[in-house]
């Protein structure tokens, strides 16, 4: 029998985590998907505690090192689903989380988009709520994405499902941005596609300490992923006040760690009427202030 849903995990070093990973996958309500994962080049025993799983619907597939994106794609030329759904091998998912993508996909049979509510979990301390500006208490159709996602981002990775075929016909991820790929496929998908949200939370995204764009070629493919949509900005308010705020957060790290160049760059592309009050302040405060500051907030984390 073909399955409903492809679930696609892209696998690099994940031992600690991939486990569970699986295991909430195998827990699910909806039975009828495959699972397939892409070892993208492995030096740890992730591929070993995979293996340890006794289930038909694992299918291993191993390749060399090519990035995330490269290995998503690979996973979707492979799917025999109709649906895709992406999982990333630390992150974890309730065991409604298939069928509540299905319940959206059957309501709303003709989207290209269908994102679960999530859950952050920082660190392995403790879990938030996302930030979502929509308010609803059943599946919709959602008219601005980019208005939706002003806070934390509507679509996340591990919380989506997208038709096989809208997939391939946008173009998958771009496998030439090492950071943003994600962000860059749910926007041409959301310029492009009907995007559904169901407020029903069925994922625990975690959130690592090392994510960051402090490395130079991380911070070039973030700036390089701006250039991508500026066409598109310049023709829609709404992205171009998405994109933005995405700005500011990248010249606010960038100015905490004094790469002027950087800052510069990303405050010049800012229209600063898309900002509020306390970001147009924060851009124009002194680095030392900033960092003082910045210090603060992060003694009150611990």
């Amino acid at each position: 029998m073909q399955p409903f849903i492809s679930v696609i995990i892209p696998l690099y070093n994940k031992a600690p985590y991939i486990s569970e990973t699986v295991s909430s996958v195998l827990s699910q309500s909806l039975e009828n998907y495959e699972l397939i994962i892409i070892d993208d080049g492995s030096t740890d025993d992730s591929v070993e505690k995979v293996k340890q799983f006794n289930d038909d619907r694992i299918k291993i597939y191993q390749q060399n090192n090519k990035g995330v994106a490269a290995a998503r794609n690979k996973g979707v030329d492979l799917a025999k689903a109709e649906y895709i759904a992406f999982l990333d091998a630390d992150d974890y998912w309730d065991s409604t989380h298939l069928e509540t993508l299905k319940t959206s996909i059957t309501k709303f049979p003709d989207a290209g988009l269908f994102c679960n509510n999530y859950k952050i979990n920082y660190n392995g301390t403790f879990a938030t709520a996302s930030k979502i500006n929509v308010n609803t208490i059943k599946p919709i159709l959602i008219e601005d994405y980019f208005k939706a996602s002003k806070y934390d981002s509507l679509a996340w990775t591990s919380a989506v499902a997208i038709p096989k075929l809208v997939f391939l016909n946008i173009g998958g991820f771009n496998s030439d941005l090492k950071t943003g790929e994600d962000l860059d496929l749910w926007i041409r998908l959301a310029l492009n596609y009907k995007v559904v949200f169901n407020p029903k939370s069925t994922m625990i995204y975690n959130k690592h300490v090392e994510n960051s764009l402090s490395k130079n070629n991380l911070v070039e493919s973030r700036l390089h992923f701006f250039e991508l949509h500026k066409h598109n900005e310049s023709h829609n308010s709404s992205l171009k006040t998405y994109l933005d705020n995405k700005r500011y957060e990248m010249a606010l790290r960038a100015k905490l760690r004094a790469d002027d160049k950087t800052f510069t760059r990303l405050k010049q592309d800012i229209y600063i009427t898309n900002l509020n009050t306390m970001q147009k302040l924060a851009l124009n405060t002194p680095r030392m202030i900033l960092q003082l500051l910045y210090n603060i907030k992060q003694m009150g984390k611990k």
